[in-house]
């Protein structure tokens, strides 16, 4: 679960996110809408703790990351607008890699190709001994997701996950991530799209001069 009280963070003399609150339930959804330059990207940051705020708190799964960003980055997945990948690898390669970042032993990797679901989900699963380098963007986000997903985390953060995707790569990215909630995994989305059409359930908010609404 996400618990977010007060948080506040500026650059410079800039305001980006002004006393914001938020809580993301286990197995929720919950999707924030805002447009370019309103804060969206500097929220998952801080959520991940890739950066500090300058006030308020943050807990993860009941930890508190100011405190334990390292142990509660382990209960975190987070895909940036452009994934994280390595593109002289393949898929396969990326996930292991990943994987073993994150100690999770080589019995365990193989069972996860073999056993996981979510590669089916995602449509990637005839796709893990290509390179990267030669996939397109809506793969290399699909395989992001995946790569997120190998250490399985109880919060995934997926910064505007449709960017690049065809209709058929959205469908099965919400697909996935109604799946994820049916297994208690807290999920939040940042977006500019309207994802009102999937047969989801999700909790909305707009992010619009640093504050939700």
């Amino acid at each position: 679960m996400i618990r977010v009280d007060t948080l506040y963070k500026s650059y410079g003399i800039i305001p980006v996110i002004k006393k914001l609150d938020l809580k993301v339930d286990a197995g929720e959804l919950v999707i924030i809408n805002g447009s370019n330059g309103s804060g969206k990207t500097t929220l998952h940051l801080l959520l991940s703790s890739l950066i500090k705020p300058d006030s308020g708190s943050i807990e993860i799964s009941g930890i508190n990351v100011d405190d334990s960003p390292k142990i509660a980055r382990n209960h975190i997945g987070y895909v940036a607008h452009d994934p994280f990948l390595y593109p002289s690898l393949t898929v396969r390669e990326n996930l292991n890699f990943f994987a073993k970042l994150h100690n999770i032993s080589y019995e365990d990797i193989n069972q996860i190709f073999e056993d996981n679901d979510l590669l089916k989900l995602l449509g990637i699963s005839d796709r893990l001994d290509t390179l990267v380098s030669i996939l397109s963007h809506g793969y290399k986000k699909r395989a992001g997701i995946a790569c997120s997903l190998i250490h399985n985390p109880s919060v995934l953060l997926l910064d505007e996950p449709e960017t690049g995707l065809d209709s058929n790569g959205v469908t099965a990215l919400m697909d996935m991530v109604g799946f994820l909630t049916n297994i208690n995994k807290s999920i939040l989305i940042t977006t500019h799209t309207d994802l009102s059409k999937f047969n989801v359930e999700y909790t909305h908010y707009i992010l619009k001069n640093g504050q939700l609404i």
